[in-house]
């Protein structure tokens, strides 16, 4: 899908280093770091992507 596209293109280490984080960045950077006790998932970051998303469609 393409959230996935998405997310893997933002954890891809030959990315070239941008300017400026994008909220998605962020939400991969806390997936990558995990620093909460519960398991924080792609499922997570995409259900994150589309609360933000999907309402704004209105």
């Amino acid at each position: 899908t393409y959230l996935q596209e998405l997310l893997d293109e933002t954890l891809d280490p030959n990315r070239p280093k941008q300017e400026t984080e994008s909220f998605i960045d962020l939400l991969m950077q806390i997936y990558k770091d995990q620093p909460f006790s519960i398991k924080f998932t792609h499922e997570n970051v995409k259900a994150m992507i589309l609360d933000i998303v999907v309402p704004g469609t209105d």
